[in-house]
């Protein structure tokens, strides 16, 4: 990086030089011995101590930089109070000229929702939406994120916006818990086709069919792939041929083995074993398919993971949200203090935030009333459970609430000190030169 970035900054020739991050610190440093210009030190979080792969050997990486670097900085700048003071007990005598410049955003007026978020979704516009954007990753809670979506009612539907390498590893897992919801959803269908048919057989006055139906119930794992009777069409295999031709007879099948039952008790047996076979099995799997496709049920994903969108619609995708969550496990000294972007873009798109207790964002929460707070390490379930015991009413209030932070917490209030420091520095350096 010094190499690439050096020959820029001098042929920009700069009259001050402002670092973002500590891993461009030892470039700008270079750059201010040889333009001898102010250096502004910008960190957004507190480096020394980080989650992440190989966290501690980052860690160790950036508080080695700061240690042969933060003491030749003009000014430094930083997200949060609580990040500022971890700095200041770490170097006391060198955080002196320094500023609390939060990650908020500009005020901005939304037009009324469009439907954006759901439709990218793939769900309707009555669901309510969970929502976590930002960078994915598993030291960020986001698996537990997708869990949530397990113990949500039907009405709630998460959705993850982002990206990061441990994507694939979400997707396996929406993709787990979508199939797992489908299924069950069609089952349902299926036991209750099955019972509509058993129901029908009962009032053909059937004799001795009573006696039989807790057999059947029992059973009736093995008995679902009796029941769709929607198949239309064919493969070409013998095997697969053979397997659709059963599943279009399925239901005048059970009829006629119910009237069999009758006078022949053995039927039962003969028809549980088939139900067993490998191909019924299979017919089975394909005949819950049909019954998703057909029926004219919601049987919609409980979970979906959509790529990030420019930073300029951000707000006008997360107004589609009901709730939004900021899930970072208080395990680090960083997420103790983080305050992140979504500290202020989900109030500023109206939407009420769930968060773990770091000292900013649970100061933040209680101030202003703009959400509510999960534990430090918070489960799937415990998700779940804290948005399920949220009122509408509440909702309503929390988003009257973000309206009066964005309007006193945003980027045009917070930029003016900012600016102050900047044009001191450079004022100084003019003096000087």
């Amino acid at each position: 990086m010094l190499i690439e970035i050096l020959p820029l900054v001098k042929q920009l020739s700069p009259d001050l030089i402002y670092c973002h991050e500590c891993i461009a610190l030892e470039a700008c440093m270079s750059a201010k011995k040889d333009l001898l210009v102010p250096l502004v030190y910008d960190a957004h979080e507190f480096y020394e101590d980080i989650s992440g792969d190989d966290a501690k050997l980052v860690s160790r990486i950036f508080k080695d930089i700061h240690n042969r670097y933060i003491r030749k900085i003009d000014a430094f700048v930083t997200v949060g109070q609580v990040a500022l003071d971890m700095y200041k007990n770490a170097y006391p005598e060198v955080i002196k000229n320094h500023m609390i410049l939060p990650n908020s955003v500009e005020p901005k007026y939304l037009r009324k929702y469009d439907g954006r978020l759901h439709k990218k979704a793939g769900i309707s516009l009555y669901k309510k939406i969970l929502l976590y954007h930002g960078g994915v990753s598993k030291h960020r809670k986001v698996d537990q994120v997708i869990n949530a979506s397990k113990y949500l009612t039907e009405d709630w539907h998460v959705v993850v916006m982002g990206m990061g390498a441990d994507l694939p590893y979400f997707k396996d897992i929406a993709a787990s818990i979508n199939n797992e919801h489908s299924r069950s959803e069609a089952e349902k269908i299926i036991l209750d086709i099955y019972e509509k048919d058993f129901q029908h057989a009962k009032k053909e006055n059937l004799k001795n069919i009573q006696s039989y139906s807790n057999h059947f119930i029992k059973d009736r794992e093995y008995m679902r792939p009796l029941i769709s009777s929607e198949i239309e069409k064919y493969k070409e295999t013998i095997r697969e041929k053979m397997i659709l031709n059963r599943r279009r007879k399925l239901k005048e099948q059970i009829t006629e083995k119910l009237i069999e039952i009758n006078s022949h008790r053995s039927v039962i047996g003969d028809l549980i074993e088939s139900a067993r076979s490998e191909d019924w099995a299979l017919a089975s799997r394909l005949a819950l398919e049909d019954i998703i496709q057909i029926q004219n049920i919601d049987v919609s994903k409980r979970v979906s993971i959509i790529d990030p969108v420019p930073y300029d619609d951000l707000l006008d995708w997360a107004q589609g949200a009901h709730i939004g969550i900021i899930p970072y496990p208080i395990t680090n000294a960083n997420h103790w203090g983080a305050a992140p972007n979504k500290l202020w873009e989900f109030p500023a798109a109206g939407v009420p935030v769930l968060v773990t207790p770091s000292l900013e964002m649970s100061s933040t929460i209680q101030e202003y009333g703009i959400g509510w707070m999960i534990s430090a390490d918070p489960t799937g379930e415990e998700i779940a459970h804290k948005v399920l015991s949220i009122h509408e009413s509440e909702i309503t209030l929390a988003k009257e609430a973000c309206k009066k932070f964005i309007i006193e917490s945003n980027w045009t209030v917070h930029v003016a000190p900012w600016i102050a420091l900047l044009e001191k520095l450079y004022g100084i350096y003019r003096e000087q030169n």
